[in-house]
């Protein structure tokens, strides 16, 4: 359902949540007077017992030095840490990467890479909601990607950073107490922490959640904001950092405050705007460039002084080395490779976890009450597929045992009408349609996979029966859709050949269908071919078949001499933002023009590449990423042409913009339910995104 696996949101701290206990050394909230003093700087609080080599050991990196980061853009380096040039645009956050390099993140949205770090691309704001805004940046810890976090807990991912879900994602955005201003990764690089501003702690993936400030103080008695979240050496707690320099920890050693450090009813003359773990410990920096450390290692310098007016918002550590090991005893960094889920579209414990209640499942239990219909795989307008669908998830989720049985009963009726000669090719009998074929196959395997109708040792059994039916149909040559020419030399394919073959929206659909069959009978070559030719569609040139493309699906081809089937990003052809655009099946309609001519069949080849998505997904392959996230510039480019051109540009395929919210956290607009697809439906249901 996501895009890597489901989120685990430990606690909605700002809405109520769990009420777990908060970890040990949570200091309060120091009383601060009226009495001003300048800024204390210095070398902090010693940590007895505490040194280089115990940081390094438990997984710290033993470079000494940092960065401070203007919202101007400039920085300013200290002890080892090389010098930067400044940057353009209102900096927003500073992130250490491997290597030696950092990012800045600029309120624009833009990534700025520097030293060694590598730049994996910027926001597209215009998926952000109104008002919404990039709030802070985090990377992936072997330096291979990075995420970044909008203030309304958004999760944007780039280069090998995965997705673990969001609160966009959830639906509770728009519900915030206060905005989300910081947001870190785990050690192991497979989850993320967010903190809101009352002290909300928000976790994904396999972060463990172990405290928040509103647990223990109501937010009326914060005497400051929170700025900051930082994980501690052994990865098991954090610490909350707030503005005053008071500290709350949580699982995690108490190492001292600014408030403890200053003399008795005193307080900072700027506020604290940054925090990170350093060494066996921690560094706070304030808005006029002061340092406070409370590690192990020696207090590098400060920026106090060093420029007229500074407003300091972020610090880093710098990190001359490679990744940063997760410390003993937690996984390993993961790769750009998502874990495998367990159901090839949706699982039973999914399932489970879905509503009995809305407008979503009120459709589904009335189409699963319906006679679904006669069954007719050779029926490429046949919605019998999504019915039985539809039946499937209402008896999973019920219990319901005979609706349980009434699915693999019109599964089994499907097993021969493949060979309809009602619905054949008119030249040649009892071979069906692969449009046909294409649309309907992957449905009706997702029903018998979620009712547990799978092979067995019995060839006699109903499972066996409908497997053996499907490995059969997955290799019969089929039918062209259009005239005996439409394949070379008079070739007919099965749907691997097809898919292979062409970057038509007839080929999406068959390799849809394609690679549900090689799943449900765990054909594992036969995924890994389907995969390399997902990416070829999607963009990447280097890898699967090459596929057949139109002449006039070149003229609407950013580079004609080397096209692929989804226009690369920041495509343009003639001065317009061609951008995801299906060249292909968008050329239905003609050569290219501004404004082009209305076809629906970029929705069409949009539907097949969809389902193909999901499917590899959830076995394990980054499908939703591949080709600069070609899945989602795909539909942002058909909602650019409804917003110019009008919504028949747009009215089409909702189950896809479901899909499209859920897994990439956008927020499409949707006329409707999801309840009729070619090849897949209920999506509002299963998927509802945001």
């Amino acid at each position: 359902m996501t895009l890597l696996a489901k989120p685990t949101l430990a606690l909605l701290a700002l809405l109520g949540g769990l009420a777990l206990t908060s970890g040990p050394g949570t200091e309060p909230t120091p009383t601060i007077s009226d009495t001003r003093i300048p800024l204390v700087t210095g070398d902090g609080v010693d940590i007895p017992g505490a040194s280089l080599a115990a940081a390094e050991a438990a997984g710290g990196d033993s470079a000494i030095g940092y960065w401070v980061l203007d919202r101007d853009g400039t920085i300013e380096a200290f002890g080892d840490a090389p010098a930067f040039p400044a940057v353009k645009g209102v900096a927003l956050d500073l992130e250490s990467a491997a290597g030696g390099g950092a990012w800045i993140l600029t309120d624009d949205g833009v990534v700025h890479a520097l030293g060694g770090a590598t730049h994996f691309g910027n926001v597209d704001m215009s998926v952000l909601g109104a008002g919404e805004k990039p709030s802070s940046i985090s990377g992936v810890p072997d330096g291979t990607g990075y995420w970044v976090f909008t203030d309304r807990g958004r999760v944007l991912r780039f280069g090998s950073a995965g997705f673990f879900g969001d609160l966009v994602q959830l639906g509770i955005s728009d519900r915030l107490v206060g905005p989300v201003i910081d947001a870190v990764a785990t050690a192991t690089g497979n989850g993320y922490l967010m903190l809101g501003s009352d002290g909300g702690v928000f976790v994904f993936g396999d972060g463990q959640f172990r405290g928040s400030v509103p647990e223990i103080i109501p937010l009326s008695g914060l005497a400051a904001p929170l700025v900051g979240l930082v994980p501690d050496h052994d990865g098991v707690g954090y610490w909350l950092f707030a503005a005053d320099g008071g500290i709350f920890s949580f699982a995690a050693d108490f190492l001292g405050s600014v408030p403890g450090v200053l003399p008795p009813g005193a307080h900072l003359d700027e506020p604290v705007s940054g925090a990170i773990p350093y060494g066996s410990g921690y560094l706070l920096v304030a808005t006029d460039g002061g340092v406070f450390n409370f590690s192990d290692r020696p207090f590098s310098g400060s920026a106090v002084g060093s420029r007229p007016s500074p407003d300091i918002i972020s610090v880093a550590a710098y990190r001359p080395g490679g990744a940063v090991l997760p410390p003993a005893g937690l996984p390993p960094v993961i790769s750009s490779d998502p874990a495998p889920i367990e159901g090839l579209w949706i699982n039973r414990e999914e399932i489970l976890a879905l509503p009995m209640s809305g407008p979503a499942w009120q459709k589904l239990v009335e189409v699963a009450d319906e006679d679904p219909g006669q069954a007719d795989i050779s029926d490429q307008d046949s919605n019998h597929d999504i019915k039985v669908l539809a039946m499937a998830y209402v008896a999973v989720r019920t219990g319901d045992d005979h609706l349980r049985d009434q699915v693999e009963q019109e599964l089994l009726e499907v097993i021969g009408t493949d060979e309809n000669a009602n619905r054949s090719c008119d030249w040649t009998p009892n071979i069906a349609r692969s449009l046909a074929i294409g649309r309907n196959l992957v449905s009706y395997i997702i029903a018998a996979d979620l009712i547990g109708l799978r092979p067995d040792d019995d060839p006699t059994s109903s499972g066996a029966q409908f497997a053996s039916w499907v490995d059969d149909v997955r290799q019969k040559p089929n039918c062209p859709h259009t005239g005996s020419g439409s394949f070379p030399d008079g070739d007919w394919f099965n749907l691997s050949q097809f898919h292979d073959w062409s970057a038509s929206n007839v080929s999406t659909m068959a390799g849809a269908s394609r690679i549900a069959a090689a799943l449900y009978l765990g054909d594992e070559s036969e995924v890994e071919a389907a995969w390399e030719t997902f990416q070829r569609y999607a963009g990447d040139l280097s890898v699967g078949p090459d596929l057949k493309i139109n002449d006039k699906a070149l003229t609407w081809s950013s580079q004609p001499d080397r096209p692929v089937a989804v226009n690369p990003a920041g495509a343009v052809v003639d001065g317009h933002n061609v951008d995801g655009a299906i060249i292909n099946d968008i050329a239905r309609g003609g050569e290219f023009a501004w404004p082009p001519e209305y076809t629906q069949y970029p929705w069409e080849g949009l539907a097949g590449f969809y389902v193909q998505a999901e499917l590899l997904q959830r076995a394990g392959y980054p499908a939703w990423e591949a080709g600069d996230e070609a899945g989602r510039r795909a539909i942002k480019f058909l909602e650019r042409l409804a917003d110019e051109f009008g919504d028949q540009w747009w009215d089409h395929t909702d189950w896809a913009k479901y899909l499209a919210n859920d897994v990439y956290g956008l927020d499409l607009p949707i006329n409707g339910p999801a309840s009729k697809g070619k090849n897949m439906a209920w999506t509002d249901w299963t998927h509802p995104g945001t």
